[in-house]
């Protein structure tokens, strides 16, 4: 392409001074209205003289010159930034980011940037854009940039994990009947698997093998299932000890050769019902094949002694149980002067209280005035509040005294045996000391008097009489022993 001058008409004055210095071409435009120009040159035409008159002889005579200018140089703009990118699917892309425009007549021409083509950022494919710029003179620019959105490959969802359970439960006894599948329930610990604590609402089914096995006795196996809403199975085994909820009490007895003997009269059996009720047993029955059967029986109600009664309890479902009781039976002639002392080893447990009160209460005794009792090689243990502190063996010696006949002794062994959990390490002891003197308010009391008088007539009848209230007073105390067990 041709580069284009410009000329300018130059008037000069007949003494050479510029005048004007208008352009050719506008010159060329005040003379015609509209001249022909061609994008690849343009051609000035020299303007018509025209024909002006001669000036007055005092008028300067004016020149007109023409003087050429430096031609001016044409440049092309220039488009920075255009580049291909490659992006990925859903990314934000802008067009116009980094794309410059300049030109070194016009300056800066970025805004005067435009482009064709679109982009869709959120479907894979190869996209074109074409970027163009003008100048003031109409000169152009173009460059094209390729954008690639690349598909992005969508990961497969996480397989839920499996939830299970862990099972927390110990064995356990039930009675027969009941219902087994709430006793598990309500002693079952869920947990997950991350030790976090949950419930049977988080799960899809909970069952037991054996919802039954409560109608027999024994030892069941139980295996229990909780199944978690993915169907994962957590499982665990269990020993469930069925029984009838038998409870047996029984009383050793003491017996004069004046009553009649009721072997039942020192036990009674009661099992358990399915609704938690207690049904009493009484004698056994062939046809049942349940209640209390007399197995041994020693007594001789004509011969003083210690005798042993023994039983065996029949449940309804089968369960046997056996006991046994002591009976000590006296024998007395009216007119015997003998003193008759009775006394049966004891048991206790550490923590129980014990009074001279309670160990002169265990002695039963007949034709005496006084009895009393001493500690034989150790003495027992105490607290402040007459309570036992020690487990051991420990050996008592009771007498039994009346004016004018042989004192009668006997000695009983205490055991006191350890009991669970019984802790007492601030206590503060103190020895329980006895004396076997006869008269003392610890360790003896005053029995009935048998009628000692100076008229041997009014002594056989006051002790006849005597006997007779204390063998009904015996039977009474003993009777209500019982039906306060009832």
């Amino acid at each position: 392409m041709k580069t284009t001058g410009f000329k300018r008409l130059m008037v000069v004055s007949s003494c050479g001074l510029v005048l004007s210095g208008t352009p050719v071409a506008m010159a060329q435009e005040l003379v015609e209205p509209s001249q022909e120009q061609t994008t690849e040159e343009t051609t000035i035409q020299e303007p018509e003289v025209l024909e002006q008159e001669q000036p007055a002889p005092e008028q300067e005579e004016i020149k007109a010159e023409v003087v050429n200018e430096a031609p001016v140089k044409k440049t092309l703009p220039v488009l920075n930034g255009v580049k291909n990118h490659t992006i990925k699917e859903g990314e934000t892309f802008d067009p116009k980011d980094g794309v410059t425009a300049q030109d070194e007549q016009d300056g800066d021409l970025t805004d005067q940037i435009q482009f064709t083509g679109s982009v869709d950022t959120n479907q894979a494919g190869t996209y074109t854009l074409t970027y163009s710029v003008k100048n003031l003179l109409g000169e152009s620019a173009t460059a094209t940039a390729i954008i690639q959105v690349e598909k992005i490959e969508k990961q497969a969802a996480p397989l839920p994990q499996p939830r299970a359970f862990t099972l927390e439960i110990n064995d356990f006894t039930a009675l027969r009947h009941s219902d087994l599948k709430a006793q598990i329930i309500e002693r079952l610990v869920l947990k997950e698997v991350n030790g976090d604590p949950a419930t049977l609402d988080d799960v899809a089914t909970f069952t037991i093998d054996q919802p039954d096995a409560t109608n027999t006795l024994g030892e069941k196996t139980i295996s229990l299932s909780v199944t978690a809403s993915d169907g994962t199975v957590s499982e665990k085994t269990i020993t469930v000890t069925v029984v009838s909820g038998l409870r047996i009490e029984t009383a050793d007895l003491t017996v004069i050769d004046e009553e009649s003997f009721d072997p039942y009269a020192g036990i009674q059996a009661f099992e358990t019902a399915s609704d938690g009720s207690e049904i009493r047993l009484g004698a056994y029955d062939p046809a049942t094949k349940t209640g209390i059967e007399v197995i041994k029986n020693t007594v001789d109600l004509n011969k003083a002694g210690l005798y042993e009664v023994r039983y065996r309890v029949h449940t309804s479902l089968g369960e046997t149980a056996e006991r046994s009781i002591r009976v000590t039976v006296i024998v007395k002639q009216v007119f015997d002067p003998t003193i008759y002392l009775t006394v049966n080893d004891q048991d206790m447990t550490v923590g129980e209280e014990l009074t001279s009160e309670k160990i002169l209460g265990w002695a039963e005794v007949l034709g005496a005035s006084h009895i009393a009792y001493e500690i034989v090689d150790q003495v027992i243990p105490v607290d402040a509040y007459n309570r036992l502190t020690t487990a051991g063996s420990y050996r008592i010696r009771y007498t039994a005294t009346k004016e004018g006949v042989p004192s009668v002794q006997k000695e009983i062994t205490l055991t006191v045996r350890d009991r669970v959990c019984y802790s007492a390490p601030t206590i503060q002891k103190r020895i329980l000391r006895t004396s076997p003197q006869l008269g003392s308010v610890r360790t003896e009391r005053t029995l009935p008097k048998t009628g000692e008088t100076k008229s041997g007539l009014l002594n056989p009848l006051l002790g006849l009489s005597l006997i007779g209230l204390v063998a009904f007073l015996k039977r009474e105390r003993l009777l209500s022993k019982l039906m306060g067990k009832k």
